[in-house]
């Protein structure tokens, strides 16, 4: 499972973020930090990106199980952002960062494990198809009332049970 980052971890995403270093590069450095303190006991899945000055490219590497979503007009969309191995599992994981478009309006989502794999009491996934339905569906709220929303409509999915991993949403 997942753990929080240590906060050397922290300590290179915010020094990689300040020298305006490459996405691959920053998990790189988290991921030294983690497999140091750790030694694969313990590991980290992360999805990390950055947009460029112009704000229509982005750069992200998904590191273990989080799921990107972009929504563009009615369209949603998941950008091809490889499965690579989540920060600290083997020492020295090399990481590559996938770049696509964005457009102006585009929204982003960005959701843990704990979201789009959650199960209802009948095993059925919330999945990544309730998502883009759902983010379609919130166009017109502020990105808390999507947050909100996605929360709701998750708890109602597990007919209101307490979740079995963390769920996170940033919008």
């Amino acid at each position: 499972a997942g753990a929080r980052p240590p906060a050397r971890a922290g300590t290179a995403r915010r020094n990689g973020g300040r020298a305006d270093v490459d996405p691959a590069d920053r998990v790189a450095m988290e991921d030294q930090a983690v497999a140091a303190r750790h030694r694969g006991k313990q590991y980290v899945s992360t999805l990390l990106g950055g947009v460029d000055r112009t704000g229509v490219r982005a750069a992200a590497v998904r590191a273990g199980s989080p799921r990107l979503f972009v929504r563009r007009g009615d369209q949603v969309s998941q950008p091809p952002l490889a499965d690579q191995l989540p920060l600290g599992m083997f020492e020295g994981t090399e990481y590559t960062a996938e770049h696509f478009a964005l457009a102006n309006q585009d929204r982003l989502l960005l959701v843990s494990d704990g979201v789009h794999a959650a199960s209802s009491p009948r095993r059925e996934q919330f999945g990544d198809a309730q998502l883009p339905q759902l983010l379609r569906a919130t166009a017109r709220l502020q990105v808390g009332g999507v947050v909100r929303r996605i929360i709701d409509e998750l708890f109602t999915h597990r007919d209101l049970a307490e979740l079995d991993d963390d769920a996170a949403v940033i919008c």
